[in-house]
Order: structure tokens, then C-alpha cells, then sequence
């Protein structure tokens, strides 16, 4: 799997960026390490869904959307929640319990979902 250089800086650049209730955070290095103290790393939605697949079909599609995208930040205020950058055209992706895979556009790169972060377009 092959990070797009956005994430990938974001990713490197910080041990932990969250906000003070820790309800919302960006996945940092620490989160993409195999041995870590921590809740979340970067594959847990994807586990949580392999996890409730009724039948091997499901668990294909699973797998084959995780292939593609990379989670970077995570939201536990209202439930589950996460976006994603697609490594298929750098789009970033919105999804939420109880179907993780059910995703919306948020922007269309990483710049831009930034660039909404700042103006308010995207509340976290």
C-alpha cells in the first residue's frame, strides 16, 4: 500500500495531533506501527468490518475497499467515524458506523479537505 505524499507528511511529522478531549485525532506514525499502546491504529474499522461480515463475499468487498484507502483522521463524537484518502485518485472519504465502507467525498484531495478544514466547510 503506497501512502500519498499528503497523508504521508502529516503522518511523519507528529507523534499525536488530536484535540483536548481526545475525541478527534489524526492517525499518526505511531498508529501505522506494528507494536503500539493504542485504541486505534490504521486498520481497526478495517477489522471491526472483517469481523461482522455474514458470509465471504462481504469480506472480499471489505478487503478490497481498505486496499484502496487509508484512514488519516478519526472522530469518536458522535460514534465511529473516520476519513480517508483514496489511493485510487486521491480523493478524501468520509465513513461512518454501522457501515464503514458506505463512504461520501469530503474533498478532492488533501489540500482541499484542508483547505476546508479552515474555512469551516468540514466541522470536526
Amino acid at each position: 500500500m503506497e501512502i500519498p505524499n499528503e497523508a504521508l507528511q502529516i503522518i511523519v511529522s507528529f507523534d499525536e495531533i488530536e484535540n483536548s478531549t481526545e475525541t478527534v485525532f489524526f492517525l499518526t506514525h505511531s498508529c501505522f506501527e506494528e507494536v503500539l499502546d493504542s485504541a486505534f491504529t490504521y486498520d481497526t474499522f478495517e477489522k471491526l468490518s472483517i469481523e461482522s461480515a455474514a458470509a465471504e463475499e462481504q469480506r472480499v468487498e471489505i478487503l478490497e475497499f481498505w486496499d484502496t484507502h487509508i484512514p488519516f483522521l478519526i472522530s469518536l463524537h458522535n460514534g465511529y467515524e473516520y476519513y480517508a484518502i483514496s489511493i485510487k485518485d486521491g480523493s478524501i472519504v468520509h465513513g461512518c458506523e454501522p457501515e464503514f465502507e458506505a463512504v461520501s467525498v469530503a474533498a478532492d484531495s488533501m489540500l482541499a479537505f484542508i483547505g476546508k478544514l479552515i474555512v469551516g466547510d468540514i466541522l470536526l
